[in-house]
C-alpha cells in the first residue's frame, strides 16, 4: 500500500473511532520491535503542534523501549483488523516473545520506529512530555 503524508486533522475522526476497537502503538529500540494494543488516546494541538496523547504504564515493556527511543508509531488498521495480531499484541509481553513475528505483522521502518502494511493510517510520533500519573 502506498503511503502519503496527511494532516492529523484529516484522520482525527478515523483514529478516534478506531481507538474504540483498538490500535497498535509500536516502538523500536536497537534491533527490538514491540507493538501493544491501545484503546485510549487523544488527538489535538499543544504548543501549536499536532499531538497524539497516550498513556503507557511504567511496568510495560513498551515503556522501557520508549525510554531508549522516544519515537513511536500509532498504527490504525481500518478495513479488516487481524484478530490474531490484536490477541497477541494485546495479551503477550514483548519481554517474552517477538510479537511482530508471532502476530504475523510484517514490520517496516517508519522514521525511527516501525509500522506494518495492514495499518492504513500511521502516525509517526515522538515523546514530547512524560509524567507519572498518581492514582
Amino acid at each position: 500500500m502506498e503511503k502519503r503524508k496527511i494532516s492529523i486533522t484529516e484522520c482525527a475522526d478515523t483514529i478516534s473511532e478506531s481507538l474504540k476497537k483498538g490500535v497498535f502503538l509500536t516502538t523500536k529500540a536497537g534491533d527490538k520491535v514491540n507493538s501493544m494494543v491501545i484503546g485510549w488516546g487523544h488527538i489535538g494541538r499543544i504548543w501549536e503542534r499536532p499531538v497524539f496523547i497516550t498513556y503507557v504504564r511504567d511496568c510495560r515493556y513498551t515503556y522501557e523501549m520508549l525510554e531508549k527511543n522516544p519515537e513511536f508509531t500509532v498504527n490504525v488498521p481500518i478495513s479488516k483488523p487481524d484478530r490474531n495480531a490484536f490477541m497477541i499484541c494485546g495479551t503477550k509481553s514483548g519481554r517474552e516473545m517477538d510479537k511482530m513475528n508471532g502476530s504475523g505483522l510484517p514490520a517496516k521502518e517508519a522514521g525511527q520506529s516501525m509500522t506494518f502494511a495492514e495499518a492504513e493510517v500511521t502516525l509517526v510520533c515522538r515523546k514530547l512530555f512524560a509524567q507519572e500519573l498518581k492514582t
